[in-house]
């Protein structure tokens, strides 16, 4: 790794930590030079003030999500193969630790009334609406049931898989070691294929 990009990265931990610790309004460019380890004319060389540090932690979220979860939809690969995949790489992200601890920091700061930029809400948006295209395949080719519509199924699935993984990690409720990954996984899997996958019965009868 380039210097540069070290103390970068060293810049942008110690940010995490100061703005969950203390919050946006409460946390000092003093202090997260001081933690980072650099000085404040370097801090503000990355850096001119705390609202391109919190745009800069908050885009790790967003290159994290796109990264993880972009799909597309296949006619030769079973859909169950393909859950699979989803599956594996939601909980990927969702038990990352960089992603948890901004997470934190982010839910934190909108309960606040802090929102992201309107161009980081529109890429959140692609970013599950990559998931919904995805829904939206299966259903035209009939492999997942007619009557749920897409957003639906997506709400409902999201929802389940962050009960069992995202939201006690982020309440501290357990810690990832606490969580049996494998356990959950089959959950998630049994309950996409139980509630939504077309079965060959109903194929045969449709």
């Amino acid at each position: 790794m380039k210097i540069k990009e070290e103390k970068n990265q060293q810049i942008l931990e110690a940010a995490a930590l100061e703005f969950l610790k203390k919050g946006f309004e409460g946390a000092s460019m003093h202090n997260i030079s001081e933690s980072a380890e650099v000085s404040k004319r370097t801090l503000y060389k990355y850096y001119p003030d705390k609202e391109s540090l919190f745009d800069s932690l908050v885009e790790i979220i967003l290159q994290q999500i796109e990264g993880y979860l972009t799909y597309d939809f296949s006619e030769e690969v079973s859909i169950e193969k393909q859950i699979t995949t989803i599956i594996k790489n939601k909980l990927s992200l969702l038990t990352n630790q960089k992603f948890l601890l901004v997470s934190k920091i982010t839910i934190g700061e909108m309960m606040k009334g802090k929102k992201p930029s309107q161009r980081q809400l529109e890429r959140l948006y692609l970013a599950e609406e990559s998931f919904l295209k995805w829904i939206e395949a299966q259903q035209k080719n009939k492999n997942l049931k007619p009557k749920w519509k897409a957003q639906h199924i997506s709400e409902q699935f999201n929802s389940f898989i962050k009960g069992l993984v995202y939201w006690p990690l982020i309440m501290e409720l357990k810690t990832i070691n606490e969580i049996d990954l494998e356990l959950v996984f089959h959950e998630c899997l049994d309950f996409f294929i139980e509630r939504f996958v077309v079965d060959e019965n109903e194929k045969r009868e449709a």
